[in-house]
């Protein structure tokens, strides 16, 4: 006999109806707005999240026990983007070392701009340690098969520590793109192009060991 299915991460059940499901939506999606707005999140409440959401506090605690489970349900929400958004890559890997880089950039930059809540999130102290885990996880899978699959077309020299190589550039490409998006909006212009182009000089070091001439 089948089972229940487990309602979504951070749900106590399972919204049936198109409204629950849009006040749900409507839930998360505050949180995320208020994150980005407030000067400490950790002051945040579910009233706070219920009001700028326009849903009455007792049906927001219908779906959520407290203001943590919205906020896992939000990152659950964050990282099945960032498996969509990234699907494409192993569907349709890149070809060359510099297709990589833009290919990686450029799906990372538009789940921050599609996103902009999900930065001030991860800087936030309602980002907890097992979101972090679930984020880790999910990159560090990612990176694996972009690395096994680069490896196998010759993109990059093949190495023992390929991983950690890739890794390690996956760490700079994203620290720029924080950077860049740090004041909200489609990102510095400036820091976005000097920032491709220092990601593409590094990952072509740092991958196959080619010096800068």
């Amino acid at each position: 006999m089948t089972g229940t299915p487990s309602p979504p991460v951070g749900l106590r059940r399972t919204p049936q109806q198109a409204r629950s499901r849009a006040r749900v939506d409507a839930v998360i999606a505050a949180l995320l707005e208020l994150v980005g707005e407030v000067e400490r999140a950790s002051d945040l409440t579910t009233a706070d999240v219920a009001a700028r959401a326009g849903v009455p506090l007792g049906s927001l605690y219908e779906y959520f026990e407290d203001l943590p489970s919205v906020v896992d349900a939000a990152m659950s929400r964050v990282l099945e983007r960032h498996d969509e958004l990234l699907l494409d890559l192993r569907t349709d890997p890149p070809r060359n070392l510099r297709q990589l880089v833009d290919a990686l950039f450029d799906t990372y930059l538009q789940l921050y701009r599609e996103q902009p809540g999900f930065l001030a999130l991860r800087n936030s102290t309602l980002f907890q340690r097992h979101h972090r885990d679930w984020l880790t996880r999910r990159v560090s899978s990612f990176v694996a098969d972009i690395a096994e699959q680069a490896t196998a077309l010759g993109i990059f020299a093949t190495r023992p520590d390929t991983f950690e190589r890739l890794d390690f550039v996956f760490a700079m490409g994203d620290a720029v793109l924080q950077t860049a998006l740090r004041d909200g909006g489609s990102g510095d212009p400036m820091i976005l192009d000097e920032g491709r182009a220092i990601i593409q000089y590094a990952t072509r070091r740092v991958m196959n060991g080619l010096d800068a001439g």
